[in-house]
């Protein structure tokens, strides 16, 4: 069904071809997997399958179903081909006033009937369980939210190859088991899927084979749970699931590693844990930690934030994040995540309540003094990248407020996140992971004393996940505050000791991580508990670890056999 011979891509003003040589033979109503890294070309090629071409230089030919995919019109090209994205807000047309018309605006292009335009959007709605999101405009959506009308947009088309980059990253639990049902649905009718992705255990689910994309080639393929399994997949770009992390670190033997929760089950049920917890020892002070403000409190007070919908999208919350917390805020798409988090540095104010920052209302702050206090890393780090270079863009802050280390400020920040040596680079030639690192890096260069992180391990290989895992550590040992936002709990779990969780706009439940792991409110409430509490849960021990060495350190024979 799509055959890719001797391709090759270059982008403009590059040092080279992204993709060169390339190979690759998908079959006709299968699901092939692509992993590698951030840099290996995988999106380019996700958009030159769909179609896409840009301003670049292209050499070789892919086909669809025996059709050069460039060479069709437009509108035999969307019948054959749709393209999701990682990042919605680029795939939403932006000139409809509905989600309904944005969902039905390709069937009106190819010419479809009003009543089989009502009928497909209604019935793809219902699938996705986004009927209530039909009359809203889409630009006022969570990022989630826009997600799923960008997904509903593309299957609403019912093409025959449907090309996906990593399409669940910004979706609930709910959200992506509603997506991963109807990718189910479309491979029983016949739909061919190409699946651009990292994660390890939705590759297991829809794949039966995967391509290793290495530096612009297919350097190898096979079957799916033995490369997902392979105890080298890391170095391939893919995220091992906290299994198969588990396993290796435990030494267990047989290969492949477990991928899915029913893989780990059989592994790990010859063992128990013991019944105590570990103690996590103390956070103590870094180095540097002169170089913030100490003490620095952040209060919520019946804080309500109404955009004149039918809900407010925060409602009366309180919050308190104590100097040095290390706080997680999960919550189902639309749950007012990322809107708490605007108002941590006064980005937005309150419609009523109050928020407080050292003491200080955000509505009498200065803005640049909340900056400096509270800096926060937008989910969209496009949403906060301007100048024309690297250098320029994490020298804005510093200098804007007058610090007279900014240079050292500014190599200090570059270097934490890995992009020490690409000062002259433009902001747009990075990858979406680089673009990322680098609005880290603008808000790490000013030395706030809270950091705040929408959704952080988003478009993350497993290197870019390390490198953020010792940014963090680095902040930890500053005694910095870290806000982290994320449908990520594996992460969330591992990297803080508290958890909020939010519900339509209100605190559901605020605990210590481990409490809140091991209540079942994350499974009952989010949809989703981290894949080591799943484990313990399943084989009744006594308690859930949080993180892999954990579960190792607890690790205990059976006392009983588990064939008996």
């Amino acid at each position: 069904m799509i055959r890719a011979t001797g391709v090759a891509y270059e982008h403009p003003h590059s040092a080279g071809p992204v993709l060169h040589g390339l190979e690759l033979s998908v079959a006709a109503g299968s699901c092939t997997g692509i992993i590698g890294a951030n840099s290996s070309g995988k999106t380019t090629l996700a958009r030159l399958i769909a179609g896409w071409q840009g301003h670049g230089l292209l050499s070789g030919t892919i086909s669809i179903a025996g059709q050069d995919i460039h060479a069709v019109p437009f509108r035999v090209r969307a019948g054959l081909v749709g393209f999701v994205g990682d990042n919605p807000i680029t795939q939403l047309t932006g000139i409809t006033d509905t989600v309904e018309d944005e969902i039905a605006f390709g069937l009106e292009q190819r010419g479809l009937s009003p009543a089989s335009m009502r009928e497909r959007v209604a019935a793809i709605a219902t699938e996705l369980q986004i009927e209530h999101l039909l009359p809203r405009r889409p630009r006022t959506l969570s990022g989630g939210e826009q997600q799923c009308v960008a997904i509903a947009a593309i299957l609403v088309a019912r093409p025959e190859v449907l090309v996906l980059d990593e399409p669940t990253t910004m979706l609930d639990p709910h959200g992506r088991e509603r997506v991963s049902r109807l990718l189910h649905q479309a491979r029983k009718a016949g739909t061919t899927i190409l699946l651009v992705e990292n994660d390890p255990v939705l590759l297991a689910e829809h794949a039966s084979t995967i391509a290793v994309l290495d530096e612009g080639r297919i350097a190898m393929t096979g079957d799916a749970r033995e490369i997902l399994g392979s105890p080298g997949l890391a170095s391939t770009g893919a995220r091992p699931s906290r299994y198969s992390i588990a396993a290796a670190l435990a030494r267990l033997p047989g290969r492949p590693l477990p991928v899915t929760l029913q893989d780990a089950i059989a592994v790990f049920a010859p063992f128990g844990l013991r019944d105590r917890q570990p103690d996590r020892p103390p956070r103590i002070d870094g180095e540097h930690a002169h170089d913030r403000e100490r003490g620095l409190t952040i209060e919520l007070e019946d804080a309500v934030v109404d955009h004149g919908g039918a809900v407010p999208a925060l409602d009366r919350v309180s919050l308190v994040i104590p100097d040095g917390n290390r706080l997680a805020i999960v919550g189902r798409n639309g749950a007012g995540k990322s809107t708490l988090a605007a108002l941590l540095n006064g980005r937005l104010l309150p419609s009523s309540g109050t928020v407080r920052v050292a003491g200080s209302d955000t509505r009498e702050a200065l803005a640049h003094r909340l900056a400096q206090r509270v800096g926060v890393v937008l989910q969209d780090p496009d949403a906060q990248l301007f100048a024309h270079t690297v250098l320029d863009e994490v020298t804005f802050g510093p200098r804007a407020c007058g610090f007279h280390d900014a240079s050292e400020r500014v190599a200090e920040a570059l270097g934490l996140v890995g992009l020490a040596g690409q000062e002259r680079a433009h902001p747009h030639d990075l990858g979406r992971a680089g673009r990322r690192m680098l609005a880290l890096a603008c808000v790490l260069a000013l030395r706030p004393a809270v950091v705040v992180l929408d959704e952080p391990t988003v478009g993350l290989d497993a290197a870019d996940l390390a490198r953020l895992e010792r940014v963090l550590g680095v902040l930890r040992e500053q005694r910095r505050t870290i806000v982290i936002i994320t449908h990520d709990v594996d992460f969330a779990v591992e990297q803080c000791d508290r958890l909020v969780l939010l519900h339509q706009g209100r605190i559901i439940a605020d605990r210590p991580a481990a409490a809140m792991v091991g209540s079942g409110l994350l499974a009952e409430i989010y949809g989703r508990e981290p894949q080591l509490a799943a484990l313990a849960g399943r084989l009744g021990w006594p308690w859930a670890p949080r993180t892999c060495e954990e579960l190792v350190e607890a690790l205990a024979p059976a006392t009983v056999d588990p064939g008996d």
